[in-house]
């Protein structure tokens, strides 16, 4: 009968998206894994805490396939420093959305932790699409800011929020402030 085929072929529909979330979620996990610093079996004890409060992005590109639907974007933004991934949330229609979310994130070494920012199109019915992402050093990002943690001044005061853009492969930027809160003094590596 013509309702049994249209079930057909939405369970068909829906079986195929479940795959395809699969598919992008583990293509995901593998890209974190090969930027990855830590050895789960040998974890280092935290000795600092980023504070990074993600405010706004610009300049987000729709892909062609959300140009040829003729429909909007949905973006939010999503960081990942060692194993804990963090998101804010989605902000409907926008090509330059406003979050204004705090995060925190326990540090284990100055010179190996790497921060993963991405902004992805959130989606209903099927798997998030990554509008750009980004990967650097937590030590590039605080030297290039002036506040390296390991200096004797960074040491002796309260750490000072510093903002900072931040510049995606797709060509789109974000804003970010963040500041450190040591815990121990870190060791010279």
């Amino acid at each position: 009968s013509l309702y049994f085929y249209f079930r057909t072929l939405w369970v068909r529909a829906i079986n195929a998206s479940v795959e395809e979330c699969l598919l992008a979620e583990k293509s995901i996990l593998a890209e974190k894994a090969v930027f990855s610093n830590t050895d789960n079996r040998l974890s280092k004890p935290s000795i600092a805490r980023l504070m990074l409060f993600v405010q706004e992005a610009t300049d987000i590109m729709p892909s062609t396939k959300t140009l040829n639907r003729h429909r909007s974007i949905d973006p939010y933004c999503e960081i990942t420093v060692g194993n804990l991934t963090l998101k804010t949330r989605f902000v409907k229609r926008s090509i330059q959305p406003k979050w204004n979310t705090p995060m925190q994130f326990m540090l284990t070494d100055f010179d190996m932790d790497i921060i993963h920012i991405s902004i992805y199109d959130h989606e209903f019915f099927s798997p998030p699409e990554c509008l750009g992402s980004t990967s650097l050093l937590l030590s590039d990002l605080l030297l290039e800011s002036g506040n390296d943690p390991r200096s004797s001044k960074m040491l002796e005061q309260a750490s000072v929020p510093f903002t900072q853009t931040v510049y995606l492969n797709s060509g789109c930027s974000i804003i970010i402030k963040y500041y450190i809160q040591l815990l121990s003094s870190p060791s010279a590596s």
